[in-house]
């Protein structure tokens, strides 16, 4: 069985709880970076991301204890780290909105109820943690320090592409046994929504995704409505309720 940690125990404080705490000193700290600063930054840290979906795989490799069922970088976290990486770099809208919808998800999800597939020794328990908050990071950095706002429709569409790219991995399980994105087994995470069996549990993620994935995009909506309605007042118009 992956060992997880279980949920607001002493340890859980110790390693996730300190994550999010050190997540948070590092957004704020950015705003004290010069420009120049912060864009030698925001290179090292889609660089960093990107290389996230690499080191992994190659360690386990070096070690020995490569597999296919679970060295490939196919966990959501993993690739959203590719493209949360891409989206620091490029700077392109979708990558931004899949970025801050599937990272923020993910990586909360993952801090709430942790489970490390990849192993406990001190090089893997540090990657889980350390990657993570770089995941949370880079919407946050890119939402608050590059004004990039995600489209109206954007939330949606990203649980339509999360359902995409679970076709081609689901398929992918199924040939070689494996469980990429817990498609086929649910994790052993401290989780009520994987206390359901197989296919059932996915139906409840999903509906799980659609919320969270809303809320996410409600400040974003909230600030722009208020935007808006700011214009239409300075520039004499009437605000329509």
């Amino acid at each position: 069985m992956t060992p997880t940690v279980a949920t607001f125990s002493p340890l859980w404080w110790q390693t996730s709880g300190v994550t999010v705490a050190f997540t948070i000193l590092m957004l704020i700290a950015i705003r004290f970076l010069k420009p120049e600063q912060r864009a030698i930054y925001a290179t090292l840290l889609g660089w960093l991301l990107i290389s996230w979906m690499v080191v992994p795989p190659v360690a386990h490799a070096l070690a020995g204890l490569w597999n296919v069922s679970y060295g490939l970088p196919l966990q959501w976290c993993d690739f959203t780290g590719g493209i949360a990486g891409l989206a620091i770099l490029t700077r392109r809208q979708l990558f931004f909105e899949v970025s801050l919808f599937w990272g923020i998800a993910g990586a909360a999800s993952a801090l709430l109820t942790p489970q490390f597939t990849q192993g406990t020794s001190w090089f893997y328990l540090m990657e889980f943690y350390v990657s993570h908050s770089i995941l949370l990071t880079a919407p946050f950095f890119l939402s608050i320090y590059e004004n990039m706002r995600p489209r109206t429709w954007s939330w949606l569409g990203a649980l339509g592409w999360l359902n995409a790219v679970s076709l081609p991995i689901g398929a992918f399980d199924y040939a070689v046994d494996a469980n990429y994105m817990f498609l086929f087994r649910a994790p052993n995470a401290d989780n009520p929504l994987y206390k359901i069996d197989w296919p059932y549990y996915l139906i409840g993620f999903e509906a799980g995704c659609l919320v969270v994935f809303a809320l996410i995009y409600l400040p974003f909506w909230y600030v722009k409505r208020e935007t808006s309605r700011a214009d239409l007042w300075t520039s004499g118009g009437i605000p329509v309720r």
